[in-house]
């Protein structure tokens, strides 16, 4: 849509995201760490992108295309998210099955 400014702060916060999801997947492996604190970050870091970014950009088609934007299906990036959420259980399922092995059963 040739606005570059946006688009970089999207990737921004897209690094933001995976960032904060490594750390979720570490934290795994600090039990101090209350998941409360994952909850509420995790509405934190939502409303923040909503409200920064994405409302202005929901604002920005709708005055610039009106009816006439062409919505395309979402078939494809819904099937590939969950292909990843797979992937990241996935993962999870070896890691735990690592820390037993390693740790034990307590």
């Amino acid at each position: 849509m040739g606005r570059t400014n946006e688009a970089k702060a999207n990737k921004v916060w897209f690094y933001i995201s995976l960032a904060y999801l490594g750390f979720v997947l570490i934290s795994n492996f600090i039990p101090a760490i209350p998941e409360g604190l994952f909850k509420l970050s995790a509405l934190v870091l939502l409303f923040s992108w909503y409200f920064s970014l994405a409302k202005k950009q929901i604002r920005y088609v709708k005055e610039t295309y009106r009816s006439g934007y062409d919505r395309k299906p979402w078939m494809k990036p819904l099937l590939i998210s969950f292909g990843c959420l797979i992937g990241v259980y996935v993962v999870l399922f070896v890691i735990a099955g690592v820390q037993e092995l390693v740790f034990g059963s307590h």
